[in-house]
C-alpha cells in the first residue's frame, strides 16, 4: 500500500499524493496551485524519481488530479464511496515532514461532518500533535479497510479535514476514474433481480397483499406458501398501485450465489445492521457509528421513528422478510 503513496513537490510545496490508476494520482489543489510558475516539479518515491503533468484541478474541493507517463507498475489504491459515519475508525498514510521523506501512519476516528468549506468531514488523530505542522499531509490518502473514502486537506489542531469521495464521485466518474460502490443492504440482491426479470408478475398475490394491506388492524402480515411456490419473487417485485403504501425495505434470508455466507445473513448483527439501514436511507439522519449493543438497543426507536416519518407524509411503510 504505501508504494502507491509518494511524496509530490511543486516549487516550495512538499506534501502527499496517491495513485488511484497505473497513471493517475489524487492531490490537493493548493499543492500544485503554483505548477505553471514553478521548475521543481516532480514525484518521489522510495525508489524513483518522476516528472507529473496536472489533468483535472477541483479549486471548489481543493483536490487535483495529475497524470505521469510510462510507469510500469500497476497497483494503485481503490476509491469508495461511502457514507461516512462519526466515530468510524480511519487512517492515513504521508509525509507530514516536510523536511524529510519519512512516511507517518496517521490513526484515528471520524470527529464531525463539516459544512462549511471544501472538506466535508474532520477526523480526530490520536497520533497528531496539535502543536506541530503536519502540512506535508495534504493530499494523503483517508483509509477504511483499505480503501480511499477521502483525501486529506488540512490540519485544524489535532484534526485533519478531508474531503470525502463520495462528495466528488460525480467528477471522478465523469473523467472514467473506478469508483467502487459501498455495499447496499437494503437493495435487492443482483441474483434475486436477474429471477424477477426472467418470472411474470404473480398480479393476482399482488392484489391480495394490497387488499390485506388496506384492512389489517395489526402490523404484520404473513405471507406463507410450499417451497418454490414465489414468495421470494413476490417479495421482491411488489409494488403497490396504492401511493398510500410505500415499500421501504426487503430482507432476504437466503440469495442464491451470495457472496454473504448463510451463517452472517441470519445472524442478529447482520438483521440489525440491515435495518439500521432502512432507518439511514428512509430518515437521511447523519447517525454516528453505533456499538452493537447500542444498535439492539436503538431498533424500536427506529421503528417507531419510521412510522412517525411515514405518518407525517400520510403514507404507511411497508418492510418484506423473506425466511425462503
Amino acid at each position: 500500500m504505501e508504494e502507491n503513496i509518494v511524496i509530490v513537490k511543486c516549487g516550495a510545496e512538499v506534501d502527499t499524493a496517491f495513485y488511484i490508476s497505473r497513471n493517475y494520482l489524487l492531490t490537493a489543489y493548493h499543492v500544485i496551485c503554483d505548477y505553471a510558475h514553478s521548475h521543481n516539479n516532480y514525484l518521489l518515491s522510495k525508489t524513483s524519481k518522476t516528472d507529473y503533468s496536472i489533468e483535472k484541478e477541483w479549486e471548489e474541493y481543493d483536490l487535483a488530479l495529475i497524470k505521469v507517463e510510462d510507469r510500469e507498475e500497476e497497483s494503485c489504491l481503490p476509491l469508495l464511496s461511502k457514507s461516512v459515519r462519526v466515530g468510524e475508525t480511519i487512517r492515513s498514510y504521508g509525509y507530514p515532514d516536510v523536511e524529510s521523506n519519512e512516511g507517518l501512519w496517521a490513526k484515528g476516528e471520524v470527529a464531525q461532518r463539516l459544512v462549511d468549506g471544501c472538506a466535508d468531514y474532520s477526523i480526530s488523530v490520536v497520533n497528531v500533535d496539535r502543536n506541530y505542522d503536519y502540512a506535508g499531509l495534504s493530499g494523503a490518502p483517508i483509509l477504511y479497510d483499505n480503501f480511499v473514502i477521502g483525501i486529506a486537506i488540512e490540519q485544524t489542531g489535532d484534526c485533519i479535514n478531508f474531503v470525502s469521495i463520495r462528495k466528488i464521485e460525480t467528477d471522478l466518474r465523469s473523467l472514467a476514474i473506478q469508483v467502487n460502490k459501498e455495499r447496499n443492504l437494503v437493495s435487492i440482491p443482483e441474483s434475486i433481480k436477474a429471477e424477477l426479470e426472467k418470472c411474470r408478475p404473480n398480479y393476482t398475490a399482488f392484489n391480495d397483499i394490497e387488499n390485506a394491506l388496506s384492512r389489517t388492524d395489526g402490523n404484520w402480515i404473513v405471507l406463507y406458501g410450499n417451497p418454490g411456490c414465489g414468495k421470494t419473487t413476490i417479495s421482491a417485485g411488489f409494488e403497490s398501485n396504492d401511493e398510500t403504501f410505500e415499500v421501504i425495505g426487503r430482507f432476504f434470508f437466503k440469495v442464491p450465489n451470495d457472496t454473504t455466507s448463510l451463517a452472517e445473513r441470519k445472524s442478529l448483527n447482520y438483521f440489525i445492521n440491515w435495518i439500521e439501514s432502512v432507518y439511514l436511507q428512509v430518515s437521511g439522519t447523519d447517525l454516528p457509528c453505533l456499538s452493537f449493543d447500542k444498535k439492539r438497543e436503538s431498533v424500536a426507536q427506529w421503528i417507531l421513528m419510521l412510522n412517525n416519518l411515514m405518518a407525517t407524509e400520510n403514507k404507511c411503510g411497508v418492510i418484506f422478510i423473506d425466511g425462503r
